[in-house]
């Protein structure tokens, strides 16, 4: 009996797995376009429409000065609660809004570089043979855009097809004392008129609090 029962359930199955394939088999095309237009909508939409998303890791040994070479390993066990102090102590400096306050003036990460694109606009951290400095990150006016072009031959940095700059010097303009210097992180061949470039003026503060919210230090262990 229970044989029976077996054998009619795997009928039905079988029936219905043939009766799936007899109606959707003729319509094989129709799946295969619609698969063929979901990875070309996808990869135009990664292409042109994400920005891109790198992450970056690295690691710090935290020397304790306190500790000299004659420590003995019972000192060293007795002292573990002095080392995690240091260790917590460091990982709040890391985490520090005046530190990455430094990192985004250094690095001039106040004044973002950007390509436009025909679709999307996209980052020229690379691609601009400029980078700006403002003589006093603290105290400027934010804008939303400002283009640029580069003469290489001149050396000069035009604002907006109405202001030009020397390399290398700070300049009043009407968007603050600026400085153009030469990028080293530029890689290939610009030509003007082809690319257009321009840059943008934030706020170090704003800029130190994103990226801040993106960073993440813990000890690699206990110890």
């Amino acid at each position: 009996m229970q044989k029976n029962n077996q054998s009619k359930r795997a009928e039905k199955k079988e029936n219905l797995s043939q009766q799936l394939v007899t109606k959707y088999l003729p319509y094989w095309p129709l799946f295969l376009l619609f698969a063929v237009l979901a990875s070309a909508a996808a990869f135009v939409y990664l292409r042109y429409y994400t920005t891109p998303i790198y992450q970056a890791s690295a690691v710090l040994i935290i020397k304790d000065e306190k500790k000299g070479n004659e420590d003995s390993k019972l000192t060293e066990s007795l002292d573990m609660i002095s080392s995690k102090k240091i260790v917590e102590n460091e990982i709040e400096v890391i985490q520090s809004r005046t530190l990455m306050e430094n990192v985004v003036k250094k690095l001039y990460l106040y004044a973002p570089l950007f390509e436009k694109g025909k679709v999307k606009t996209l980052s020229a951290y690379t691609f601009s043979p400029v980078v700006v400095e403002v003589q006093n990150p603290d105290s400027f006016r934010q804008f939303g855009r400002i283009d640029f072009t580069y003469n290489q031959k001149n050396k000069t940095v035009t604002l907006n097809n109405k202001y030009n700059c020397p390399l290398n010097e700070f300049m009043n303009t009407p968007y603050g004392v600026l400085k153009f210097k030469e990028n080293k992180n530029f890689t290939g061949d610009y030509v003007p008129g082809v690319k257009q470039l321009y840059f943008t003026l934030a706020n170090p503060r704003t800029v130190a609090l994103g990226l801040l919210s993106n960073l993440s230090v813990a000890p690699s262990s206990k110890m």
